[in-house]
């Protein structure tokens, strides 16, 4: 039984990493995502 509680366990640990690798975003997207939130509702061409 033992080892059986081990194996979901590992198994768990497994899937969350598996979800946290799929949250990595690139620093081109963390970035352009900041701007978004930053611009708002301007559209990009009414701030040049």
């Amino acid at each position: 039984m033992g080892m059986l509680n081990k194996l979901n366990r590992l198994d768990k640990e497994n899937k969350i990493m598996a979800k946290a690798a799929k949250k990595t975003k690139s620093m081109e997207e963390i970035l352009w995502d900041s701007a978004n939130k930053l611009r708002g509702t301007v559209e990009s061409s009414a701030i040049r």
